[in-house]
């Protein structure tokens, strides 16, 4: 009997033994682990790998679903998955000939800033009344927004952030894969929506594999991610605000936590086939390190590695720094219609109402058709304008080629300036681009989330016409001969 139980021991001991590090913890290996190296994209002016969407000639944006209240209880729903797709819709009626990423906030637990660092559970506050639970609504939503609208759904999802309420707190804690001071408290960093944050280390979760397995569960729930090819990471910097340093309890350094983002930003490529944007480029990003015995100050922007943010500005006033003054949008983008703030207005009920379109519109005219020729003409070498912000864009008349269409459109936008305004109308004059040349008469349609209509045609006379325009009118004017 001694001798079974000793061969049942030494089978159970080779058992676990091979199967060590297959589970995150302290025992944890990783096989083909990818680079923490840098990668420089001046070298060949091209990212890393080939980006999976055009982000600088695509609408990329974002889109708050619902927020949590302080208590961490679920609080106001703008929209859930079956409105979204009625938003999605009618972007698609106004945008049709360009493909679409949207990254859905406030799709998990009770919404936005919801239990992290924990994202496996669906908001079922979103859920269709139809559907078992509210993945089976997410997935729909991801396949009917592709299928039909030309739109890409991914998430809005956060890889820094921890709070106390979050399933994965406990064993966050455990494994000092929180911040914490030399005497093993907590080292609390900000409050987010009324609730106390605190910092994870990159390098800790994923040195015992816990950030591995967060995003191969997600994706194992959400199989579609990889049909949209993108995700974005809220707050992906290498410090928060509050804590500049990493955690006390922790013998690493703030490079060692970049080398990790690196990691990380390969690990969602390589495996899955997905691209990581996130809110900055180098906000929260600027760092010291020792080379050689010499501290030196490190800006990592990790361009090449991820191609869009949402945050494109250092400084402000004059002093203001845009995205693309440092790389070519090609290699980092910014987002061509800036849909959140429109919708983020609303604050009660859902946010698909007027109000919220014509900020849409607004968008569409004064930033959408300016920065897709911006951006194309940097592609190709072409000096460009100085940038300034969507404040100043928005008070300009605009009056450009829309660069995606091959029809020879223009949009043309009149600001809000009711001195200008006779009875609330103004007989505008506009010079068209020499390219309409020889036109005698243009098609008029007026911006519409139902689809763009339709309105009297209007005479061209030497590439000029003149069409009443009421305050922040906008119209595509088509060549008809």
């Amino acid at each position: 009997m001694q001798r079974l139980l000793l061969i049942l021991l030494l089978i159970a001991s080779y058992v676990q033994c091979a199967y060590a590090g297959n589970e995150p913890g302290p025992g944890y290996r990783m096989e083909n682990e990818p680079s923490g190296e840098p990668y420089d994209w001046t070298v060949t002016g091209a990212p890393e790998k080939p980006w999976k969407h055009a982000y600088h000639k695509i609408i990329v944006t974002k889109l708050a679903l619902c927020d949590r209240k302080p208590d961490g209880s679920v609080g106001h729903i703008r929209f859930t998955f079956a409105q979204t797709l009625e938003v999605i819709r009618k972007l698609h009626n106004i945008i049709p000939d360009l493909p679409k990423v949207i990254y859905i906030v406030g799709w998990q637990f009770n919404g936005h800033d919801s239990k992290y660092p924990s994202w496996a559970q669906v908001n079922e506050h979103l859920k269709r009344p139809e559907d078992e639970d509210a993945v089976t609504s997410l997935r729909w939503l991801m396949r009917e927004a592709r299928i039909r609208y030309n739109t890409y759904v991914s998430l809005h999802i956060n890889m820094l952030d921890a709070y106390e309420d979050s399933p994965l707190w406990d064993t966050y804690v455990k494994y000092d894969i929180i911040a914490k001071h030399k005497d093993g408290s907590i080292r609390w960093s900000q409050e987010w929506g009324g609730m106390r944050a605190a910092c994870i280390s990159y390098y800790r979760e994923w040195e015992l594999g816990f950030a591995q397995k967060r995003i191969d569960d997600l994706v194992a729930m959400l199989p579609e991610l990889k049909d949209a090819a993108t995700i974005h990471i809220d707050a992906f910097q290498v410090y928060d605000g509050n804590n500049r340093s990493v955690s006390e309890v922790l013998d690493h350094t703030l490079d060692d936590e970049v080398r990790t983002m690196r990691k990380i930003y390969r690990y969602w490529r390589d495996r899955y086939g997905i691209d990581v944007t996130a809110e900055t480029f180098v906000q929260k990003r600027v760092y010291v390190k020792t080379i050689k015995g010499e501290r030196q100050t490190v800006r990592e922007s990790f361009a090449g590695l991820q191609p869009w943010c949402w945050l494109f500005t250092i400084g402000k006033g004059e002093k203001t720094q845009y995205l693309n003054e440092f790389y070519p949008p090609q290699i980092y983008s910014k987002t061509l219609l800036p849909l959140a703030p429109c919708f983020n207005r609303v604050k009660e009920g859902c946010g698909d109402v007027p109000e919220s379109w014509t900020w849409v519109k607004r968008m569409f005219f004064t930033w959408t058709i300016p920065h897709y020729l911006r951006h194309t003409a940097m592609e190709r070498g072409e000096p460009v304008d100085k940038e300034v912000s969507w404040d100043e864009m928005r008070r300009r008349e605009i009056c450009l080629p829309i660069g995606w269409r091959n029809d020879n459109s223009v949009g043309i936008y009149l600001p809000n300036r009711p001195t200008q305004m006779i009875n609330g109308v103004r007989h505008k004059t506009w010079k068209l681009p020499d390219s309409w040349k020889g036109v005698k008469k243009a098609s008029v349609v007026a911006f519409n989330p139902e689809g763009w209509e339709p309105r009297a045609d209007v005479a061209v006379d030497d590439c000029v016409i003149t069409i009443p325009m009421e305050q922040d009118d906008g119209f595509i004017l088509k060549p008809k001969n």
